[in-house]
């Protein structure tokens, strides 16, 4: 039964929609959590930033969107340094 008609089809979905935290790495060493959050505010409301004893901080929106418009828009924190690097935290 079934052979043939639609193919396979999964009910594996990835659920990227839930969260709206994200891990920011390669942070300048002159920058810290009050500097990286004010670069950070400008799109959207910060929940929570707190920083790993790896030295990332892992920061809370208030909602996916702004999660989004940061990653997007806010990778570069400083003139003179890299780029940070930024990664959907899931739990």
């Amino acid at each position: 039964r079934g052979r043939g008609r639609g193919g396979f089809q999964s009910s594996y979905r990835l659920n990227t929609g839930q969260t709206k935290t994200v891990k920011i790495s390669n942070i300048p060493d002159n920058m810290d959590v009050d500097k990286i959050s004010g670069h950070f505010g400008k799109y959207g409301s910060i929940v929570k930033a707190d920083k790993t004893l790896g030295g990332d901080i892992v920061m809370e929106f208030e909602n996916r969107e702004a999660a989004e418009q940061a990653i997007i828009k806010g990778k570069k924190v400083a003139e003179e340094a890299p780029p940070v690097i930024m990664q959907w935290v899931f739990s």
